[in-house]
């Protein structure tokens, strides 16, 4: 069957008022439904230029349609026409070429602009990322050394003090002193600046033991020890041992145990994993089952 047969066919059948008839008018409606809701997708996602395309391409062929059916219907009368109709056709087709090629080179050249303009913002965001960064190195530094700093201040402060000051006022005084040195040692042993926190420990030890507060100088024994430990010096095991013997003595073994358990990890540190092993089984029996330090000390001692 030719073309402008079945073309004839189809539309019998759209005309007629029958099931097949109403069928095939439902199904046509559908697909003009369909293919205008993806026309207007290709809009809506900025491809109207394919829009436009398939519009030119889609009207052409309803022309040459449109024309065959009259020429099938009408034979003869419209034979003048014929020429006419090929000529008008011919003409709709270049003219949607012509279109359709100056769309594409319209969208092209826009497309080819945007990615310029891209690449040349590209190394300007690249460059406000590093500046960014670097302004937020520059005040990380800062704040850093400035924190630094103030701790550094106000141990000095107390250093200054501690010479002939201290001695002249009252205890009560010179507790609070040595509670702020102690305080101000384990701030800059935090920061890693551990000599400066020893100093600061060695400073409220003097106090604590000349105000006779065995307490405070076997914790302040613990601290000095910890900043000294850091700093990798050997001096740091006999100065937990004191603080150990000290508390043991005074009946706190809560805190004797985690002094204990501050020895075992020094000797962890320095390789005498044996050594270790023993102490932080002591530390187990000074300390409280239910307690935070109990269970700390405990997967030490299983990863050993």
């Amino acid at each position: 069957m030719e073309l402008a047969d079945r073309i004839e066919e189809l539309w019998r059948v759209l005309r007629a008022d029958s099931p097949e008839g109403r069928l095939a008018r439902r199904r046509v409606a559908a697909t003009t439904a369909m293919a205008t809701a993806v026309a207007v997708l290709l809009a809506l996602v900025g491809l109207l230029a394919i829009v436009l395309v398939v519009a030119a391409v889609v009207t052409s062929l309803a022309a040459v349609v449109v024309a065959a059916l009259l020429v099938r219907r009408y034979g003869a009368r419209f034979v003048g026409l014929r020429g006419a109709v090929s000529r008008g056709t011919t003409v709709s087709a270049a003219a949607g070429r012509s279109v359709a090629s100056g769309l594409l080179r319209g969208s092209s050249r826009a497309g080819l602009s945007a990615r310029r303009n891209i690449e040349c913002r590209v190394p300007q965001v690249r460059d406000s990322y590093s500046r960014v960064q670097a302004v937020a190195g520059r005040h990380l530094a800062t704040a850093t050394g400035k924190a630094q700093h103030h701790a550094r201040s106000a141990a000095t402060s107390l250093a200054a003090s501690a010479g002939s000051a201290w001695p002249t006022r009252t205890p009560g005084v010179r507790q609070r002193d040595a509670v702020r040195a102690n305080a101000a040692g384990v701030q800059l042993r935090r920061q890693g600046a551990c000599n400066e926190a020893a100093e600061q420990h060695r400073l409220a030890l003097a106090v604590f033991r000349d105000l006779g507060d065995r307490r405070s100088e076997a914790l302040t024994l613990n601290n000095l020890a910890l900043a000294l430990d850091r700093a990798d010096d050997p001096a740091a095991l006999e100065l937990f041992e004191q603080a150990a013997t000290i508390l043991g003595e005074l009946g706190e073994e809560q805190h004797e145990g985690k002094v204990i358990a501050n020895l075992g990890m020094a000797f962890r540190r320095r390789g005498r994993e044996d050594q270790s092993a023993e102490v932080l089984e002591v530390a187990l029996e000074k300390l409280d089952p239910d307690s935070q330090a109990y269970r700390t000390v405990e997967r030490l001692r299983r990863a050993s």
